[in-house]
């Protein structure tokens, strides 16, 4: 009834009022609700490329999943943290081959766009991936690739530095492992 006394545009300026309201107040998820049902997917594409790495953190990965998926690829493609987001949830779930190419594909939209820590983290994510398989050569070649990208600060260095560390593990390089975990 609503949609025919005010219309769709109408409607779709209710939810982006509703989406603010919870914006404001830090509720994200039922503010990119909002936002998608708007159909304004640019904001609710800024929101969970600023929120994923959160939502990962506190297990809300299914949440994540769903609002990524729900964007079309060319509001991804301006917003790659979704994209690597998304890839974290597949590596997380177990699904490698689709993480991995997530992954590259956001790297690649994040080098573009010239977001040097976020390319940085998707290459470690990469490095973790080959690691796994047991391809020790290109972990080595994306953890260094990450360094470069990052300043001395960087929450990254840390990472690579512990993926590195396990890395000479699995090589049965212990001296070199431990000199990465106490760096």
């Amino acid at each position: 009834r609503l949609r025919s006394e005010i219309g769709r545009t109408g409607v779709s300026a209710e939810h982006q009022t509703y989406a603010d309201y919870f914006l404001a107040r830090g509720s994200w998820e039922q503010g990119v609700r909002h936002l998608l049902v708007a159909e304004d997917y640019v904001r609710a594409a800024k929101v969970v490329a600023e929120k994923g790495a959160e939502w990962i953190s506190s297990g809300a990965l299914s949440l994540l999943a769903s609002m990524a998926d729900s964007l079309p690829n060319t509001v991804i493609e301006t917003h790659p943290r979704v994209c690597a987001h998304r890839a974290e949830v597949a590596r997380l779930r177990g699904e490698y081959e689709t993480a991995q190419m997530m992954f590259r594909r956001a790297a690649a939209l994040l080098q573009h766009r010239d977001d040097r820590e976020g390319e940085a983290e998707t290459l470690h994510s990469l490095a973790t991936l080959a690691r796994r398989e047991g391809d020790y050569s290109l972990a080595f070649t994306y953890l260094d690739r990450a360094l470069q990208l990052v300043d001395e600060r960087s929450p990254v260095r840390m990472k690579c530095a512990n993926t590195r560390g396990l890395t000479f593990v699995a090589l049965g390089e212990w001296t070199s492992a431990e000199l990465e975990f106490r760096s």
